[in-house]
Order: structure tokens, then sequence, then C-alpha cells
């Protein structure tokens, strides 16, 4: 008899425990127990009621919207979040007030420089030159791709115009997946040469030594026609005005050094394989090595003409000899 009351009593413990596991699998989860995560981010493609309430078992899988756009944000009404929460048998009570939840899909930024890189590489085949920059009409325009996206960027249409340089481009990043994204670029393709410059404001009369030169990229139709190109043209000479940095440098900005200067006392010398003649004169004008100026004769007052050798001595020409001479 006392067998057989245990017998029932553990089959009725058995089905009360079975009946409470039941009510346990098909129960709500209590108002208590479903928080919304005030801050939402996703990485996918979907919201699911897991990003927006955390771990809740197999329901968090449960999709509640389309993710936006990467970098992009999303509003979801409350009233939708309540009604997919009641079809999944949850109890969630929002705070009063609140009327929507505003959900943002992380991305990578694609920096300003990787899109001019593409584009420049794409233009190589059209645009001449060797030295182009790009002056990108929306150069701050943000553009994002998914966070984890393995695809990379790409230009899918190009149009430009050699004439006036300017072209329009069409990228995509992450193409043929579900996280591609495209943008539209536009601007002008600068042909550029590299030109020696000077990085300091040069006076009038200033030497030019190697660290004043600095190299400058400059547009070609800009460009002008006596431009220096070479920085040996530059090296050791000197400027015959006050000369900006940052700026092109034509043949007529510099000159050979002044070794004699005008009102100068200078020596006059005629040389021949058997006699050496000198006379003192005043330098008419400045006078650079190798330069010929005009130098007066302090005895016969006559002008002549005389090369500068170095220091205050000059070498008069054959022709000149006998005025300059006496």
């Amino acid at each position: 008899m006392i067998r057989i009351f245990t017998l029932q009593y553990m089959r009725l413990l058995g089905l009360a425990v079975a009946l409470a596991i039941t009510v346990l699998l098909v129960a709500p989860v209590s108002a208590g127990e479903l928080r919304l995560i005030p801050r939402i981010v996703v990485d996918g493609d979907m919201v699911t009621l897991g990003d927006l309430f955390g771990d809740i078992g197999d329901t968090g899988e449960t999709i509640v919207a389309s993710a936006p756009a990467p970098g992009k944000r999303l509003a979801i009404t409350v009233a939708r979040i309540h009604g997919i929460v009641r079809d999944q048998n949850l109890v969630w009570q929002p705070l009063r007030g609140l009327k929507s939840v505003t959900v943002r899909r992380s991305a990578r930024r694609i920096p300003a420089f990787e899109i001019e890189a593409i584009i420049l590489d794409a233009l190589t085949d059209q645009a001449t030159g060797d030295g182009l920059r790009l002056n990108l009409v929306n150069r701050n325009r943000v553009f994002f791709v998914a966070k984890n996206a393995a695809a990379g960027l790409m230009v899918e249409n190009l149009s430009y115009d050699a004439r006036s340089g300017r072209f329009v481009a069409s990228l995509v990043a992450a193409a043929g997946t579900p996280d591609e994204v495209r943008a539209e670029y536009s601007g002008r393709a600068i042909e550029t040469v590299e030109l020696p410059a000077l990085n300091r404001l040069v006076k009038r009369g200033e030497i030019i030594g190697d660290g004043d030169i600095e190299w400058l990229e400059w547009p070609a139709r800009r460009t002008p026609r006596d431009a220096i190109t070479d920085v040996a043209d530059l090296l050791g000479m000197a400027a015959k005005r006050s000369l900006r940095p940052g700026r092109p440098l034509r043949e007529r900005d510099v000159q050979e050094p002044v070794v004699v200067a005008k009102g100068s006392i200078v020596s006059l010398v005629y040389r021949t394989s058997n006699m050496v003649l000198t006379a003192g004169g005043r330098a008419l004008e400045n006078g650079a090595m190798g330069s010929v100026i005009r130098v007066l004769n302090r005895k016969s007052k006559v002008v002549v003409e005389a090369r500068v050798d170095g220091g205050n001595v000059l070498s008069v020409t054959l022709s000149a000899t006998s005025l300059a001479m006496n």
C-alpha cells in the first residue's frame, strides 16, 4: 500500500515539474526583464530584437527592420517594436514619451586621399602629363563602407574632358556584396610641374644658397615661359629684387653676384706676352664675375669696356687699350 502511494506521488510530482517547465517555456518574459538598449549600433544589414534588447535567447534573432546604410542612422518607432515584441509573446512596457529609437550602422570611412588615388589611377590612360593633381569639388564628402566589408574601392564609370580637365567619377565599394555602396565625385585634373622656389624672402642683392630652395608643385599652364627649372641656375645667384617664397622664379629675377660695385675704384690691366700696362679707373656700373662693364679712366677721362676678373681688377680689351691706358 505504501509502495503504491509512493509511485502515484512520484508520477504526480513528475507531471507537476513537466507542467512547470512548459509554463516557463510559453510564459511571456516579464516587463522587468526586457530593457531597451539606449545606444544601438549594428554591424550587419538587419536590426534584430537582440540588437535592441540584448541577450534574450533565440527570440533575439527576430528581424525588426533593415539596417541603414553604413555610417547612416535609422529611426524605428516604438509602436513597431512593441508590436513585434507582442508577436513574440514577450512583455515590454516602453517608457512614457518614448516615440522612437535610433539605430546607427557601424562603418569605415574611406579617406579622401584613397578616393583621389583611385581616381588618379583611372585617369592615367586618358589624361596627359606626368604630374596630375586633383581638385575635388566635393572633397569633404563623407564616403562610408560597411565596417567588415571585404571588397575594395573601384571606379565604375569615368567621364573626362581633356581640354578643361574636368571629370566625373562614379565610385563603388564592396561591389557585388550586400554591403555595396556608391558615390559620385567631380572636379578637375590639373597637370603640374615641379619647379625650384625660395622658402624665404630673399632681398635684393642676397646670394641664394642651397638652404634657401624648396621644390614647388605648380600648374603647368600657369608656368612662365622663362621659368627656372634647374636648381643649378639658382645656386650662388643674387636676387635682382626682393623675391617672395613659394613662387616660380624667372631668369630675369636673378643675376651673377656683384663683384665690382658701381662707383668703386678699380685697376685696369692690359696684358701681353711681354708687357703689362695698368691704369686707375672708376666703375660706371655693377659688374659680376666675368661680365664686361663700362669703366672711366681716371686720368684720360675716357670710358672703356673691361672684363671683371675678380676683386677690383678688370682686363681691358685690345681695341680699347690705346685709349684706356693713356
